[in-house]
């Protein structure tokens, strides 16, 4: 699984990279920038997991 961000949706309220800040950093555009490039390690799915389903716009998503 990767890592999506939909940048028309995105709302920018930073809550990704506040909370996770192993998985996600703030780009320098405002918007979020994963720090995981590529597949999400196994160890870490399951905070990505809880990442991508507290975004309040649903910008992110893990996909294959």
């Amino acid at each position: 699984m990767k890592i999506a961000i939909d940048k028309d949706i995105c709302f920018k309220t930073g809550q990704c990279f506040f909370l996770h800040k192993d998985i996600m950093q703030e780009g320098l555009d405002n918007y979020p920038d994963p720090l995981i490039t590529g597949e999400v390690p196994e160890d870490r799915l399951e905070e990505a997991m809880q990442m991508t389903q507290a975004c309040p716009s649903g910008a992110l998503s893990l996909r294959d």
